[in-house]
């Protein structure tokens, strides 16, 4: 140990400073040690947030792909799905519901007394329906036209002239309209 002559004062100043020095190299190690850290983290954030904006503009891109090929397939089968739609669609419009213009009829005849030989229809914005037929004698195609003049469905019901000619066998022509279709 060395001599040291100084005053006591003098001694402890001299001793707090060299703790002063002392901490203060320590607290400079610190705050690089620190600094360093900052440093590294901010590095590694960096470096990983460019890893991560890769990754996701590749799965991008891949989904990208994926979904224009799924997109177009499904976007084609779409189409054909619609298209098909449209045919039905079509095709339902286009149907026409014949049934309950046979049953009005055939409800106002009596079996066996009016036979039906042609029937055509049209489908346009009156419903023409034409028959022909046979029947005995004039009194029941005069019944049957009473009849069918009567139900609200059937308009201009006209049957031709050829029809009240003869009074037994009577080829007959009916022609109305209907809103049935």
């Amino acid at each position: 140990m060395p001599i040291n002559l100084l005053p006591e004062q003098e001694k402890i100043y001299l001793k707090n400073e060299d703790i002063l020095k002392k901490i203060s190299i320590i607290l400079l190690f610190v705050l690089i040690a620190v600094f360093f850290l900052i440093f590294i983290f901010f590095f590694l954030k960096l470096f990983f947030l460019a890893k991560i904006e890769s990754s996701q503009k590749q799965i991008f891109q891949i989904e990208k792909e994926l979904k224009s090929d799924l997109f177009q397939n499904f976007q084609k089968t779409i189409e054909e799905k619609n298209q098909d739609l449209f045919q039905i669609q079509t095709f339902r419009e286009k149907q026409i519901f014949i049934a309950p213009i046979f049953e009005k009829i055939f409800s106002l005849i009596t079996p066996g007394s009016i036979y039906f030989t042609d029937f055509s229809f049209q489908k346009n914005f009156n419903g023409q329906i034409h028959f022909s037929g046979w029947v005995r004698n004039r009194q029941e195609l005069f019944y049957f036209k009473k009849d069918i003049e009567s139900k609200k469905d059937f308009k201009e019901v006209y049957f031709s002239p050829d029809s009240w000619v003869k009074p037994t066998d009577i080829d007959f022509s009916l022609n109305f309209q209907t809103n049935e279709f």
